[in-house]
C-alpha cells in the first residue's frame, strides 16, 4: 500500500531542482498542527549523479508518526515531494507554480530557476528517508572546496540567527553558517560609520552637561574631577563589540576560508574594543534601538550573538519564526562541475585553463562589436594549440550527434570561431567508465553540404568526453577519463 492510500489528508507536489542544475538546502517550520510532534523539515537537495536509480512518476513523502520536533531528509536534483497543507503553505511562497512551455533561456538551462517548483501529482508515494549525515556533509565540503557559495536568487533565504540551533549535526553545514555570518559582516565593515553614543565620564574639565548626582559626591568627597555626560562619535560601541568577538570566533575554526576572511575584517575593526563573550550576551539592545539600525547590520548584530552563544553553550536568544521558509539556498550544480573540470586540467595536466574567456560573435559592417560575447566554460592552451571544453552537467550522450541540438551548434561555433577542436565535457559516476568513442570531424567552410569528402577538407575535431563526478564515500579515480583527455589535447589542431 502507497503512502497516498494511508494519508487522507490532501497532497500538494514540489519538485525540487526542476531542470536538475542546482542543490543545497531548505528548512521549514510550521505552526503545529493538533496532535503532531514535527515542527521544523529540513530539505537537503543531492546531486542527480548520487542517485543510484529515478523513476519519474513516483514522489516522496513524509512518513507517518514522525516523533521529533525536526525532521532531517533528502531528495535528488529533479525529485518530487509530496506535502500536506500545513508544510505545503510554506514551501508554495518560494515555489511558483510550474509554468508549461516556458522557454529556457541562454543562461544554461535551470540556472536562474528557483530550487522548487509546485508541479503536478504523481501516481506513486514513497517515503522520505532519514538524512545521511555523511552525504550531507560531503556535499558541503565538496561546494567549499571548489568556493562556490549559494546564487542570489530572489527565492534564496539565508539562514536566520536560530540557524545554528535548527542545522542538522554537519560540520561544512555549519561552517556554511559562518561563511554567511562574514559574508555579511564584511559588508557591514564596508558600510561602517561613526556614531554619537550617550557617555558618562569624569573629566578634568566640563564637556558638555554635569551630572547633578556627579557635582553632590564631589562636594562630599572632595574630589576635582568632575562628571559629565556628552555625546562622543565613536565606531567602538556595543554592537561592533559584539560583531568582532563573533568575526574572532569564526576565525578560530580550522577552516582556511573562515580563518583568512575572519583576519581580513578583523584588521578593520581595530578601533573596536576586546571583551569577553560572557559580559557581551549580558547586554542586550531593546527592541526600539534594533529597529534604528539598518537590516544587514541587524542581522549581523543577531548572527554575531548566536555565535558568541554557541561558543559559550547557552540557548540561542532569539526565538525560531512561527513558520515559514527558514533557509532556502541553491548553488548552481553546473557552475560547480565546471569548476571540478577545471581543477581536474589544472592538477592532472598542468593545464591552466581560461575560465568564462569572453568570445565576440557578431560585428557590424564597421567592424565593431554587435552583440554581447559568448562566455565558452573552459578554454586550454598547450603548445600553440586550443581546445575548446564545454563543461556540462547532464546525463551524458554517447557522441555528439545524439547530444542536445542547441549544444551541438554552440560547440560548432567554438570551433569555428576559435579555429580549435571542441569537445562537451559530461559527468559521469565514480566506477563507471569514461565515454570511448572516436570524435566526428568538421567539414572546411565551403565544402559541399552532402556526401563523402576528402581528408583535406575535414577541419576540427569535435565530439563528447566524459569526468567522473565525486561521490560520497568513494575515491574518484579520473585516470582513464585524464588519459582520454590528455590524448585529446596532444592531437588538438
Amino acid at each position: 500500500m502507497s503512502n497516498q492510500e494511508e494519508i487522507k489528508t490532501p497532497l500538494r507536489y514540489f519538485q525540487a531542482s526542476k531542470l536538475g542544475n542546482g542543490v543545497g538546502l531548505t528548512v521549514l517550520q510550521r505552526e503545529l498542527p493538533e496532535g503532531e510532534t514535527c515542527r521544523t523539515l529540513t530539505i537537503h537537495i543531492f546531486p542527480k549523479f548520487w542517485r543510484k536509480a529515478h523513476n519519474g512518476s513516483t514522489a516522496f513523502a513524509l512518513p507517518l508518526g514522525l516523533d521529533n520536533e525536526t525532521f532531517h531528509t533528502f531528495v535528488y536534483e529533479m525529485d518530487v515531494v509530496a506535502l500536506d497543507e500545513s508544510w505545503a503553505s510554506q514551501l508554495s511562497t518560494v515555489a511558483p507554480a510550474e509554468l508549461q512551455g516556458k522557454l529556457v533561456s541562454e543562461e544554461e538551462e535551470g540556472k536562474t530557476d528557483p530550487l522548487w517548483t509546485e508541479t503536478r501529482s504523481r501516481s506513486e508515494t514513497e517515503p522520505l528517508g532519514v538524512l545521511n549525515l555523511g552525504h550531507a556533509d560531503a556535499l558541503w565540503k565538496l561546494i567549499h572546496s571548489y568556493e562556490m557559495a549559494p546564487a542570489p536568487l530572489p527565492d534564496k533565504v539565508d539562514f536566520p540567527p536560530s540557524g545554528v540551533s535548527i542545522l542538522p549535526d554537519v560540520p561544512e553545514l555549519k561552517i556554511q553558517f559562518y561563511r554567511q555570518f562574514l559574508a555579511q559582516a564584511e559588508e557591514a565593515v564596508r558600510q561602517r560609520k561613526p556614531v554619537f553614543l550617550q557617555t558618562e565620564e569624569e573629566l578634568s574639565f566640563i564637556r558638555g552637561r554635569m551630572v547633578p548626582q556627579g557635582l553632590i559626591k564631589r562636594k562630599i568627597y572632595h574630589r576635582m574631577p568632575v562628571l559629565c555626560e556628552y555625546d562622543s562619535l565613536t565606531a567602538d560601541n556595543h554592537i561592533w563589540q559584539v560583531i568582532r568577538a563573533a568575526v574572532q570566533v569564526t576565525g578560530q575554526i580550522e577552516n582556511e576560508h573562515l580563518q583568512v576572511h575572519s583576519l581580513e575584517i578583523d584588521a578593520h575593526l581595530r578601533d573596536v574594543g576586546i571583551r569577553t563573550s560572557a559580559s557581551l550576551l549580558a547586554e542586550r539592545l531593546s527592541s526600539t534601538e534594533l529597529s534604528r539600525i539598518g537590516a544587514n547590520l541587524r542581522n549581523t548584530y543577531l548572527l554575531a550573538r548566536s555565535i558568541l552563544a554557541k561558543q559559550l553553550g547557552v540557548g540561542v536568544e532569539e526565538p525560531s519564526h512561527a513558520g515559514g521558509v527558514i533557509a532556502n539556498l541553491k548553488v548552481v550544480s553546473s557552475d560547480l562541475w565546471e569548476k571540478i573540470v577545471a581543477r581536474l586540467l589544472e592538477e592532472e595536466l598542468g593545464s591552466k585553463p581560461e575560465e568564462q574567456a569572453q568570445l565576440d560573435l557578431y560585428y557590424k559592417d564597421n567592424g565593431t562589436v554587435a552583440a554581447t560575447a559568448k562566455k565558452p566554460d573552459l578554454i586550454v592552451k598547450e603548445n600553440d594549440k586550443t581546445v575548446v571544453l564545454d563543461a556540462k552537467y547532464k546525463f551524458r550522450k554517447q557522441n555528439i550527434s545524439e547530444a542536445f541540438m542547441s549544444d551541438q551548434y554552440q560547440l560548432t561555433t567554438y570551433a569555428y570561431r576559435m579555429s580549435a577542436d571542441a569537445f562537451l565535457a559530461y559527468p559521469h559516476k565514480p566506477g563507471q567508465k569514461p565515454l570511448e568513442n572516436e570524435p566526428f570531424y568538421l567539414p572546411k567552410p565551403g565544402s559541399p553540404a552532402t556526401g563523402e569528402l576528402e581528408s583535406a577538407q575535414l577541419s576540427y575535431r569535435i565530439g563528447v568526453l566524459s569526468l567522473p563526478f565525486p561521490e560520497p564515500g568513494e575515491a574518484s579515480t579520473a585516470a582513464d577519463s585524464i588519459a582520454q583527455l590528455a590524448g585529446l589535447l596532444e592531437k588538438a589542431s
